[in-house]
């Protein structure tokens, strides 16, 4: 226990304020344990960090990591922490600091001592300083970013493991900022049987959380809209960015959507994507895209509309000229079954169209997630506003394509 400050660190091999031998560095015995660097220059070392001893009760052992020197801090090593297989209760690693230069850096796995046996690992993340992890991490732990940055690199994992009740699972908490590059592992087995649930991942509302364009839910399939979806039987795990919320829900489908406004009917007269029972010129996938109801009522004030617009003042800015500007509803449920929804443009309405695509040929796509509309709109419904530049055209036309699977 106590505090070991050290103005050098280097490999194993390598004389150092740590010796030269390859044992590990060992801190915490039944109390907490810190080593700061106060070295002058950049520092890196492939030495081990044991947190503990190897006593299986060893409570209350803690291993916090400072770097107060005028240089970056790396440990290379491949496996970041020692195993100390026999722990039978949870143990702390704090990464922290006053240095607030380029990122410290943990490029290794760090890994739970016994997860099935209670000799789980936590972090946290104190100080104005910054700590990147780069590691495929295993620890089950919660996470703590209490002050300062901690950044999970491109590739590098964190896990997060579900319990077999609603809201129990490790996450990340805390007042402080989390960038996220890398990947998520979700273990969602215990979780499976359940009905429905839902788990905070990462606390968004009292962290500054930065989702980057590599991130990505290992196993989970890219829904579009900052969601990430896994299919669990007949359910639906749907993990949301925005939110940092993982929710387990009867998996969306066209079949299950329709079968709520005609449960038990066979039909494809009245059930299919093109048919059309109310008789309001609207097939029923199309309804689904634009939330309206298959069996009941005119839902023609749903449909898409279009409006020829002149230099239109948008957030980000969309270049001055004339746009065909078509404006359409888009369910989440929709989204969720995959069903496919895309504006299409044509000169003369004989073919053949053009499918608006995002950055091709000047159109612009800005979609505004559960946007209030009037007339109101079915649950988490989104805007999508396809700006299609006009050109020497004299007349343009647009349509809402829409694909079932």
């Amino acid at each position: 226990s106590g505090t070991i400050q050290v103005t050098k660190l280097e490999n194993n091999g390598t004389a150092s304020s740590v010796g030269a031998g390859t044992a590990s560095i060992r801190l915490g015995s039944d109390a907490t344990a810190t080593l700061e660097y106060i070295g002058t220059t950049d520092s890196s070392t492939n030495k081990v960090v044991q947190i503990g001893t190897n006593t299986a009760t060893n409570t209350g052992s803690a291993a916090i990591l400072n770097n107060s020197a005028s240089g970056k801090l790396t440990f290379t090593a491949t496996t970041f922490n020692q195993v100390v297989g026999a722990a039978t209760v949870a143990r702390a690693l704090t990464l922290g600091g006053t240095y607030t230069g380029a990122a410290n850096g943990i490029t290794g796995v760090i890994q739970d001592h016994n997860t099935a046996g209670g000799g789980i690992v936590s972090l946290t993340k104190e100080g104005a300083s910054t700590w990147a992890l780069s590691g495929a991490n295993t620890y089950t732990g919660n996470t703590s970013v209490t002050a300062g940055t901690l950044a999970l690199a491109d590739n590098a994992q964190l896990k997060f493991v579900l319990g077999a009740t609603s809201g129990v699972n490790n996450g990340i908490s805390g007042a402080g900022t989390v960038t996220l590059d890398g990947d998520f592992v979700i273990d969602t087995a215990a979780a499976d049987a359940l009905p429905s649930g839902t788990w905070t991942i990462v606390n968004n509302s009292t962290l500054t959380e930065t989702y980057g364009a590599t991130f990505t839910v290992a196993g989970f399939t890219d829904a579009g809209s900052n969601k990430w979806t896994k299919v669990n039987g007949s359910k639906l795990y749907t993990f949301d960015e925005a939110t940092g919320i993982l929710t387990l829900a009867s998996a969306a489908s066209y079949a299950s959507w329709i079968d709520s406004f005609f449960p038990g009917e066979t039909n494809p007269a009245i059930i299919g994507a093109g048919a059309d029972p109310e008789n309001d010129g609207i097939d029923n996938g199309v309804e689904m895209v634009i939330g309206g109801n298959p069996a009941t009522g005119m839902d023609t004030a749903l449909l898409p509309t279009l409006e020829l617009v002149t230099n239109p003042v948008s957030t980000p800015a969309i270049p001055a000229g004339d746009y065909l500007l078509f404006t359409y509803r888009r369910s989440d449920l929709s989204v969720a079954a995959g069903v496919t929804a895309t504006c299409e443009t044509d000169t003369d309405l004989v073919g053949p169209w053009t499918v608006a695509t995002d950055g091709v040929s000047g159109t612009v796509i800005q979609v505004d997630d559960n946007f209030t509309f009037t007339p109101p709109a079915a649950a988490n419904t989104d805007r999508v506003r396809v700006y299609v530049p006009r050109g020497a055209n004299t007349t343009l036309f647009g349509r809402l394509a829409v694909q079932v699977p």
